[in-house]
C-alpha cells in the first residue's frame, strides 16, 4: 500500500519551519525518474551532506512563483511546475552550499532550458494563506447554517 504524500501546507502547520526547499526535475532531462528524486542530486546529497533527507512532497494550492531579477521564468505558478516535487530537508546553510553547486547561470545547458528547479518556498506566505481560507471557509458554512435555521 503507497502511503500518501504530505503536502507543503501539512509541512508548514506541523512543522512550523520558516521555509521549504523544493527540488522538481523537468520530465526532459535524462535523470529524470518518475518516482526519484534525480540520481545526480541524490548522489551529490549522499556524499556532501549526508544528514539531508529527501522526502516526495505534494502542493494543494496554486502560488505565485517569484524570481530574482534577472532571472528568465520558465513557470509563473507552483501548478505548473514537473512533478514529482521532493523536499530537501536542509538547514539554510546547506541549501546555501546545494544551490551553489546545482543553482545560477553556471548549471544553466546549453539549450537554454532548465534540467530541474530548486525552490525555496517561504511558509509564512503558505501559513497566512490557510488561514484566510480556512477563515473564509468558516464564515460562508456559519452563513449557511444561519440562514437554513431560520427557514
Amino acid at each position: 500500500m503507497q502511503r500518501s504524500l504530505r503536502s507543503i501546507e501539512d509541512i508548514a502547520f506541523e512543522e512550523g519551519v520558516p521555509c521549504l526547499y523544493l527540488v522538481a526535475a523537468s520530465p526532459e532531462w535524462e535523470y529524470y525518474e518518475k518516482a526519484k528524486c534525480p540520481k545526480p542530486i541524490r548522489e551529490w546529497l549522499a556524499v556532501h551532506l549526508p544528514n539531508a533527507e529527501i522526502e516526495p512532497v505534494r502542493i494543494d494550492r496554486r502560488y505565485a512563483c517569484e524570481w530574482e531579477k534577472g532571472a528568465t521564468p520558465s513557470f509563473q505558478t507552483s501548478d505548473e511546475l514537473p512533478t514529482p516535487i521532493f523536499r530537501l530537508r536542509l538547514t539554510d546553510e546547506q541549501a546555501q552550499a546545494f544551490d551553489t553547486v546545482w543553482g545560477g547561470p553556471a548549471r544553466q545547458p546549453a539549450d537554454g532550458k532548465d534540467d530541474f528547479f530548486f525552490i525555496t518556498l517561504q511558509l509564512l506566505d503558505v501559513r497566512r494563506f490557510a488561514e484566510f481560507d480556512e477563515l473564509r471557509s468558516s464564515t460562508v458554512t456559519s452563513g449557511k447554517a444561519d440562514e437554513i435555521a431560520r427557514h
